[in-house]
Formats: structure tokens, C-alpha cells, sequence
């Protein structure tokens, strides 16, 4: 039944009570004007006290969905966040690996600290927690801190020479843990705690 339906019975139902009361104890009373209009008051007031039960109880389920709804669409938010991250993270790694391959090394260092604020936002983030390692995001951090550092020095000609496959292939385990993280965000269903 929907809640039309169970309020428009429960309204019958009070009425004919009301009713069939009046109907068994009027005759028994002595009847005025007074008392009659008494009676009536009364069986109205009951009706009134049973219709403002019922609306409180739609309203606290009301409320109580609404709650549900809001969380569940916070959590699905929180998700798609996390992902858009990943992804944007994914992208930015690509450009820097590029950027190493042809030797634009000014552009590969300025992208870096931009990388290494969103792997500590990764390492910190709780909704990651399950798929990986605190550590090993630090490790690569720390690993990427040593590449830019090794670029700065190249680009000022403090060193001679620079081994491109080793840069790329610290930023490539990085994106082996966030392709492990991609898909089991993206297609895991969220979380209902009632």
C-alpha cells in the first residue's frame, strides 16, 4: 500500500469509530447540544491526534531515506573523485614520461611536484588503503624526488650524462599500482552501511 492509501484508511477507519461510538452512547447520555457538540470535538481531536501520529511517522521515514540518499550520493561523489584523480594522475604521467623521451627536461620537472602532492594525497587517502602500501607510494616519492633532483643537476650540466629508461621506469610502477587501482574503484560497488 502506498502512504495515500494508509492514511486515507486510517481516516475511515477513525471516522466510522468515531461514529459508531456516538451512535452507541449518545442515547445513554443525557444529550444536549453541549454534549453532542463535546462528543464530536472529541472523536475530531482523536482523528487529529491519530492523522499527526501517521504524518510524524512519514516524516521520520522521510528524513531517514533522505539521510540514506545523501550518503550514499557523498560516498558516489567521494568514488568519482578518487577516480578523476587516478586518471588525471595517470595522464600526468605519460606527459612526463614524453617529456623525458624527448629530452624536455625543464617540462618533465616543473609536471614532477605536482606529482608528487597528488601521491601524497594517494598515500593518504583511506578510500585507497585496501589496494596499496603506504610504503611503497613513499618509496616512489622519494625515488621521483631523486629523478627531479638528478634533472635539475643535467639541466645545469653538474652531471653528464642521465638514464631516461630509469626515470621512466620509477614512473612506470607508479602507474602499475594506479592501473591496479583504476578498474577495482571504477566497477566496485559502493558501500551501504544501515
Amino acid at each position: 500500500m502506498n502512504r495515500i492509501s494508509i492514511t486515507l484508511l486510517t481516516i475511515l477507519l477513525s471516522a466510522i469509530i468515531i461514529t459508531l461510538s456516538f451512535l452507541l452512547f449518545f442515547d445513554k447520555l443525557d444529550s444536549t447540544t453541549l454534549e453532542l457538540i463535546s462528543l464530536i470535538g472529541n472523536g475530531a481531536s482523536f482523528l487529529g491526534l491519530l492523522f499527526v501520529y501517521y504524518q510524524l511517522f512519514v516524516v521520520k521515514s522521510l528524513s531517514e531515506a533522505s539521510k540514506l540518499a545523501a550518503k550514499n550520493a557523498e560516498a558516489a561523489i567521494y568514488k568519482i573523485t578518487s577516480i578523476i584523480d587516478i586518471t588525471k594522475t595517470i595522464k600526468e604521467i605519460g606527459e612526463i614520461q614524453n617529456y623525458n623521451r624527448y629530452r624536455k627536461f625543464e617540462l618533465s620537472i616543473s609536471r614532477i611536484p605536482e606529482l608528487k602532492e597528488t601521491l601524497h594525497l594517494i598515500k593518504s587517502n583511506p578510500i585507497y588503503a585496501p589496494y596499496i602500501e603506504s610504503s611503497n607510494i613513499e618509496d616512489l616519492i622519494i625515488e621521483i624526488s631523486i629523478d627531479k633532483t638528478t634533472l635539475e643537476k643535467f639541466i645545469q650540466k653538474r652531471i653528464q650524462n642521465i638514464d631516461i629508461i630509469k626515470l621512466n621506469t620509477n614512473l612506470e610502477n607508479i602507474l602499475d599500482i594506479l592501473h591496479k587501482i583504476q578498474p577495482i574503484l571504477r566497477y566496485e560497488e559502493p558501500v551501504n552501511d544501515d
